[in-house]
């Protein structure tokens, strides 16, 4: 049986755990964009690393390439999936 302190012990143990859980379960959405920044900075720091030391360029340059080219190929994929779309979206009509 608990007593006193103990009883006092264990119900703010018991609370710190349900305020994590309640802290973590609304900071999701948070937690999910960090995770997302931190995987996009590994992959850019990957590809202009590799890109710097075969084009021997500085890395803050070969970060700034390594972003137009993604800007670009995503501007690109755009170009090509928007009509596509478009036209299959007139047919579901």
């Amino acid at each position: 049986m608990l007593r006193g302190k103990e009883y006092v012990k264990a119900a703010a143990c018991v609370a710190s755990v349900i305020l994590l859980l309640l802290t973590a379960w609304f900071a999701s959405d948070v937690l999910l964009l960090a995770f997302a920044g931190i995987l996009l900075a590994i992959i850019l720091r990957t590809i202009s690393d590799r890109l710097a030391v075969w084009m021997h360029l500085r890395a803050g340059l070969a970060l700034g390439i390594t972003c137009l080219l993604l800007l670009g190929a995503a501007a690109v994929s755009f170009w090509y999936i928007v009509p596509r779309l478009s036209d299959e979206g007139d047919v579901l009509k």
